[in-house]
């Protein structure tokens, strides 16, 4: 079994030279941005999943192109249909790292899938809070990535700032838009080509491609691409909402909150009417993720998860992710067979049965990218999954088919454990055993007899491996840091060792 922990660790062998970067006169003195709120990461934490973790099979990539001059895609015509829905070649495991992107260390990139590329652009360095030294910085390089080459490719300079704000980026028939603070371009994947569109009336954070133009909630405006130029939103909220908005397919879905302020409403750009919808509860609308799979908009906050069904304008609650909690928020994607979101040292899948899967993946993700164009209304097969890498910085990437990763992962993953299942061993569940989320539990059944493994958070422990609790063998536990304790219990010894040996654990005091 080949170990994605080596693939994973060869990305950060030697560091990218800064290219495209300037230092930020804004972190260098402070003032004022328009930004999302991002709070410090747990390095340690992250290092701890990575380090654990062992067993997930994934295949990599080779070629690596950094060429900025525009590229002959041949004469296809803005019009075309791209190949938004089509899947591309992914390992038969499911799961291909890709070469890491052509870029410096960096985070809160702008990507869009283009309908033949993953395109990645812009970003920052929050230096301390990634653990890195030196000066933050902001980037106006970027990349993009073809899936049936496997190989990068510069992008062009372009005309956007370098600033501290994280810019946003949706793929239309017309190039990329893309927008940081107020200021907004195009870019076309065509020619390797930019084109500076007019202002936004206020700092853009979302944008969404509705077929007919481009909407931004938090700049209160749609985007008419024929004449570049920006028209009110009749009515629209003044809460800067946190999760982005949904796009149905007939309206846009927007909720969240900020400070105190919460606001839930869908928008009819036929009509330009506003309707008020109600607010998921239960979940926290500072760390909202959500995303429309077809027939409804499912979110996460990053522990609990809910439905929005448009039929019935009511909220259905979820299953609660059975993965560590991430209190750097949550992102979320509709993929086949349901949606797929990130935790620490983990991917959940959501089943059409509503069912979730915790599987090892040991990038701390930021993103989700579908492999579909913005106005189609069903969830593709494949996604996207773009993160950092700790402690290099680097950005990581991997082309996902949840399907496929479903059919027969070679380990589930327990609370920070990455738990190896044995030949003829079946994933049977998932759940969360407590209102906060701190204990977890993953049954599993072999021909001989079933297995529990539960993972605890919040003890004060000494760390260490598999340590043999009961003389026949069956029960064992580990505590991989200082407050995480995972206990194994197998009705067959035989079981319960092959998990251990196949599922080391190195532990983080």
């Amino acid at each position: 079994m080949s170990d994605v922990i080596d693939q994973l660790h060869s990305y950060a062998d030697a560091v990218t030279p800064t290219v495209g970067a300037t230092p930020n006169p804004r972190l260098v003195n402070p003032a004022p941005v328009q930004r999302p709120v991002r709070r410090p990461l747990r390095v340690a934490v992250i290092a701890a999943v990575i380090v654990v973790m062992a067993g997930l099979v994934v295949a990599g990539v080779d070629a690596v192109r950094s060429d900025p001059t525009p590229r002959a895609h041949g004469p296809t015509s803005t019009s075309a249909t791209p190949r938004g829905t089509v899947p591309m070649p992914v390992d038969s495991s499911g799961v291909e790292i890709m070469e890491r992107p052509p870029l410096s260390p960096r985070g809160d990139v702008a990507a869009a899938w283009t309908g033949r590329e993953l395109m990645i652009w812009g970003g920052d360095l929050e230096a301390f809070n990634m653990g890195l030294s030196g000066p933050d910085r902001s980037f106006t390089d970027g990349a993009t990535y073809d899936p049936t080459t496997r190989t990068w490719q510069a992008m062009a300079s372009g005309p956007l700032p370098a600033t501290a704000t994280t810019p946003v980026a949706v793929a239309t028939p017309r190039g990329v838009v893309i927008a940081r603070d107020a200021k907004v371009a195009i870019w076309n994947p065509e020619t390797n080509s930019w084109r500076a569109l007019a202002d936004a009336p206020e700092p853009v954070s979302d944008l969404t491609d509705i077929g007919t133009a481009v909407i931004s909630v938090s700049a209160r405006s749609s985007l008419d691409l024929g004449s570049g130029t920006w028209q009110p939103l009749p009515n629209a909220p003044r809460t800067v909402l946190m999760a982005p908005p949904i796009w149905t397919g007939a309206e846009l879905i927007v909720f969240g909150l900020r400070s105190s302020e919460s606001a839930a409403a869908a928008y009819d750009p036929r009509s330009r009417i506003w309707r008020a919808i109600p607010l998921p509860q239960g979940l926290n609308l500072n760390a909202l993720s959500a995303a429309w799979d077809g027939q409804r908009v499912v979110a996460t906050d990053g522990a609990r998860a809910a439905a929005y069904l448009t039929a019935d304008n009511a909220w259905k609650p979820l299953p609660p992710l059975p993965t560590r909690y991430s209190e750097n928020g949550s992102s979320i994607a509709a993929v086949a067979p349901g949606a797929v979101t990130a935790g620490p040292g983990a991917v959940g899948i959501l089943d059409r049965a509503d069912h979730w899967t915790p599987l090892p993946y040991p990038i701390a993700v930021q993103q989700f990218v579908p492999l579909r164009t913005s106005q189609s209304s069903v969830a593709p097969s494949q996604v996207f999954m773009i993160g950092t890498q700790y402690p290099s910085g680097l950005l990581a990437a991997a082309l996902v088919d949840p399907t496929h990763w479903l059919a027969a992962p070679p380990a589930v993953q327990v609370g920070l454990v990455s738990v190896a299942l044995p030949t003829d061993a079946r994933f049977v569940d998932a759940a969360v055993l407590d209102a906060n989320g701190s204990r977890l539990r993953v049954r599993l059944s072999t021909p001989t007899g079933a297995c529990v493994i539960t993972s605890s958070y919040g003890s004060s422990v000494t760390p260490q491996g598999w340590t043999q609790v009961d003389a026949a063998g069956r029960d064992w536990v580990t505590h991989p840091t200082t407050s995480d304790v995972v206990a194994l219990s197998c009705e067959d010894p035989v079981i319960a060792q092959s998990i251990v040996r196949d599922s080391p654990v190195s532990p983080v005091g």
